[in-house]
């Protein structure tokens, strides 16, 4: 079983939902939402802050992730 759902995985990821969060280790997103393996793109930053987009000035590195996960 393992096997089969790390072969999946290596084809690449399509997960379901992007669900941001502080970076505190506490916090555990797939317990929260119930979600598997490969079901969830988390985006973990301190104090759970994304800055505000300004278009001209250089994307952020959460900018970067929120555009790649969707």
């Amino acid at each position: 079983e393992d096997r089969e759902a790390y072969g999946r995985f290596a084809a690449g990821q399509s997960p379901l939902a992007l669900f941001i969060t502080c970076s505190d280790s506490r916090v555990v997103p797939s317990l929260i939402t119930g979600a598997g393996p490969g079901e969830l793109f988390e985006l973990r930053t301190a104090g759970n802050a994304v800055p505000v987009y300004q278009e001209g000035m250089a994307a952020s590195s959460e900018a970067a992730t929120i555009e790649y996960a969707m």
